[in-house]
């Protein structure tokens, strides 16, 4: 049986895989959209080294212009932009393993370096004050959900790569 902290770090590890292959699934999907049903290699330059955000944001200005499948892409991007911020937070933020289960569960600490501002009132006067880090307990489970749903929208991904370079081109117009 693996420990607490093989459990996290295979749950990471599937949970970085996944969203690579998310990723580069809409490369090739945009890549498709630009030679409009054919993976063309100026498609495959163009987006090869973009980060993900610029990547859904230049795939949503494609598909708006003229896209086939343009509901199942819109769909897909969606899903996407719903669980970028969490899968950022996770990859890049710190973990410890706790030393016990709550209910059960393994369990991790997770601290993000992100600067938070509060409010507070001391002495009578408004203070404004900030961290630079927050930490919060995340059960394994949350992450394999998140895996669990990347591993969902690769599916549609294939699907959609796989109706795309079936069509004809006068399907592109």
């Amino acid at each position: 049986m693996m420990t607490t902290s093989e459990q996290l770090y295979s749950a990471l590890g599937h949970l970085s895989v996944a969203f690579a292959e998310t990723e580069q699934n809409m490369r090739d999907l945009l890549s498709i959209h630009i030679g409009k049903g054919d993976a063309s290699l100026i498609g495959q330059h163009l987006v090869e080294d973009m980060p993900l955000f610029r990547l859904l944001e230049l795939t949503k200005k494609v598909v708006r212009v003229g896209s086939p499948r343009q509901r199942g892409m819109t769909s897909i991007i969606k899903s996407i932009e719903a669980l970028r911020p969490e899968r950022n937070r996770f990859i890049h933020g710190k973990w410890k393993v706790s030393k016990r289960a709550v209910e059960g569960e393994p369990i991790a600490w997770y601290t993000s370096d992100r600067i938070v501002f509060s409010e507070g009132v001391r002495n009578g006067e408004k203070v404004l004050s900030w961290m630079t880090s927050k930490t919060e307990r995340i059960p394994l489970s949350r992450i394999r959900a998140i895996t669990e749903k990347l591993i969902g929208i690769i599916e549609l991904q294939e699907a959609l790569l796989n109706d795309l370079k079936e069509l004809d081109n006068h399907e592109w117009d």
